[in-house]
């Protein structure tokens, strides 16, 4: 009986340094995969959040929008949103929200959305939103955008820093001068003299 115990006691004691390792190393991927997947829940709502305030900024000012760099969303003084510039992004509960916005480029023929070489498109930018953390895991969550311009103006007003820009040198222009005044300002005119559009004149007595 004693030898009978004896081995018993041995078979225990292998039993349970077989299985109790097998049962800790599943109870605390558990625990952690648990805190994990909490982590994972709370990013992917930041990063929805992240690409409405895009969205927000965008149908502000496409001009305050489209402009390529690395920025992290945040609310301005009047409450709405804006995007500002990574330098770098902060942390924020242990997460880091960065949006990248870059260039996208369309094949010439077909309008499709290539890499470069290809045609730049003025009304159209990419966004890459990502919400990166370090604990218990490191991990990020990502989504790519593309946001397109709402009115779809392709050209911007300006101030007439060429003299004169390349819109105006198109095509060609019978008896129409184009003249730069100091301010900026372009007038188009049969002369030395500007045209009054509000008080056209019929044709015949030009």
């Amino acid at each position: 009986m004693k030898g009978q115990t004896l081995i018993e006691l041995l078979l225990a004691i292998g039993l349970t340094a077989i299985i109790l390792p097998a049962i800790l190393t599943g109870l605390v991927a558990s625990r952690s995969g648990k805190a994990q997947q909490n982590q994972r829940l709370e990013a992917v709502a930041l990063l929805k959040e992240a690409q409405e305030a895009v969205r927000n900024v965008r149908e502000k000012d496409w001009n305050t929008f489209a402009v390529n760099g690395t920025f992290y969303p945040e609310i301005a003084v009047d409450n709405s949103w804006k995007l500002t510039l990574c330098s770098p992004c902060p942390t924020i509960n242990g997460f880091t929200r960065q949006v990248v916005i870059s260039d996208v480029y369309r094949d010439p023929t077909s309008g499709v959305i290539v890499l470069t070489p290809g045609t730049l498109d003025p009304s159209t930018k990419k966004v890459v939103t990502t919400v990166l953390w370090s604990s218990p895991t490191a991990s990020s969550v990502t989504s790519t955008t593309y946001i397109a311009r709402l009115d779809n103006i392709t050209y911007t007003e300006t101030l007439g820093l060429a003299i004169p820009p390349a819109d105006f040198d198109l095509g060609t222009t019978t008896g129409i001068t184009v003249t730069k005044t100091l301010d900026g300002e372009f007038v188009l005119s049969s002369g030395t003299q500007g045209s009054d559009w509000c008080k056209p004149k019929d044709p015949t007595e030009l």
